[in-house]
């Protein structure tokens, strides 16, 4: 029997480091359709830290099946935020849990793919800093 668990981490600490390097790596490759260049992951990731992924502005979830790191999920709660292209599975995944893709709000960067899902009433009431244990 094969176990899956999630926990909630901070992206210092060292397994969320090295998901959110390989997620880097693999955005520039798909972004520019080639290998990264040197330095250039370490680019993007002083571009875009990932220290608002804590509360109150984010969460950052680490996955291990059956004791192994096997992923993460980052939520970055902001006004204006948007799905790029070339993460396609990301796109899957959210129309599969009943998000649908709307009109942009605005031209950012990266900015190509907008979702939206309704929440039951008061789900948006809740304290974000109720999901990590610290």
């Amino acid at each position: 029997m094969t176990t899956w668990t999630t926990s909630p981490t901070h992206p210092d600490e060292p397994e969320a480091a090295i998901l959110l390097r390989e997620y880097l790596t693999e955005m520039v490759r798909r972004y520019h359709r080639r290998p990264e260049r040197p330095g250039e992951v370490d680019a993007a990731l002083a571009e875009s830290p990932s220290d608002d992924l804590t509360p109150p502005t984010g969460l950052l979830l680490l996955a291990h099946h059956d004791g192994e790191l096997a992923g993460c999920a980052g939520l970055r709660w902001r006004l204006g935020w948007a799905t790029r292209s070339d993460p396609v599975e990301a796109r899957t995944l959210y129309a599969r849990h009943g998000y649908v893709e709307i009109p942009a709000y605005n031209n950012g960067r990266y900015a190509e793919h907008w979702f939206e899902k309704a929440l039951p009433a008061g789900v948006d009431d809740t304290d974000p800093a109720r999901y990590i244990n610290n």
